[in-house]
């Protein structure tokens, strides 16, 4: 069984130089792109340049092919590309299981196509990015730090969410409809277990092996998806609390956001509940004051629900 240090430390991205100092074998990684990603990014950005202005979401479509991200109302395409270019890993075995760790350098290329409000090619933005990925596994299971660029979504997706008319995609009859199982979550009622050092151990195991997906989930602004990944691992530290918040502002429930985010604000200032290490995606409590900005704006600009406005959705 692995021993309850070594879960937390995998959960909060502290691995990365452990599996190194083991007296293991080292394995070289070889380069290569990642399973099921692109390998023509930028042949397919020199053909859409070359085409020029005037095409359509449908010429990109035709030319580039499915996006690995789509915006809010179709506003922008992402598409990305994820290239190993080598690295180590090191493997040890012993008592009849095997562990392993390591570093990979690895290549990110990101293509984000934005369209104005007649549907019409409006901006083409290639970003690369290279870093360095510590890696580790256990038995069946393993782990690799988040990658340092998301591929799937473009760093401002939320400023070009909040730049179009399309907030009532969550109402329906002035009502937001809101699964029942996310009732309390929407009435601020979300509980969560606390970190300590003796508590939400196998939480911290779970939420650490669900960080890539999160994050996901956060850049392409699926909330409800997000609300129930965190509250289905249920663990409190300021990370997951942001990520509760974070649902909640993007469903327009102003006051339950703020809720959560002084909570994460509260795990910030102790080190057993802050996220820490390179699965931490976001900069806390940094971060909280461009939220809280955003729901001011959302206040002046009529945005915002009260809990008198959820309504269960029905089955």
């Amino acid at each position: 069984m692995m021993p309850a240090w070594l879960r937390v430390t995998v959960a909060i991205g502290w691995i990365f130089p452990i599996a190194v100092l083991l007296t293991g074998c080292p394995v070289p990684l070889p380069p290569g792109y990642n399973n099921e990603s692109r390998e023509n990014l930028e042949e397919q950005v020199t053909d859409l340049l070359e085409a020029g202005g005037g095409m359509t979401r449908e010429d990109v479509l035709l030319l580039l092919g499915e996006p690995d991200g789509v915006g809010s109302g179709e506003s922008w395409f992402a598409y990305g590309s994820v290239y190993g270019k080598g690295g180590i890993l090191f493997i040890l075995c012993a008592g009849g299981g095997c562990a392993g760790g390591g570093t990979e350098k690895m290549e990110y290329k990101r293509l984000v196509v934005t369209f104005d409000e007649r549907g019409q090619l409006a901006n083409v933005d290639l970003l690369n990015k290279e870093c360095w990925e510590w890696l580790f596994g256990m038995g069946s299971a393993g782990d690799r730090a988040p990658p340092c660029l998301l591929v799937n979504a473009p760093d401002n997706a939320l400023k070009i969410a909040l730049n179009r008319d399309d907030f009532d995609v969550f109402k329906q009859d002035e009502k937001v409809i809101i699964p029942k199982d996310l009732l309390d979550f929407a009435s601020g009622k979300a509980e969560l277990v606390t970190p300590s050092w003796t508590m939400g151990l196998s939480e911290a195991w779970a939420a650490g092996t669900h960080t890539l997906q999160n994050q996901k989930l956060h850049a392409s602004e699926q909330w409800e998806a997000l609300a129930r990944a965190v509250l289905n691992d249920n663990y409190g530290d300021d990370l997951r609390w942001y990520f509760l918040g974070r649902a909640a502002e993007g469903l327009g429930l102003c006051d339950t956001a703020l809720n959560y985010y002084g909570i994460s604000r509260e795990r910030s200032k102790k080190f057993v509940t802050r996220c820490l290490g390179g699965a931490c995606s976001i900069d806390l409590p940094e971060a909280l004051v461009d939220r809280l900005n955003a729901i001011e704006e959302k206040r002046k600009a009529g945005k915002c629900i009260s809990p008198s406005d959820i309504q269960a959705k029905s089955d």
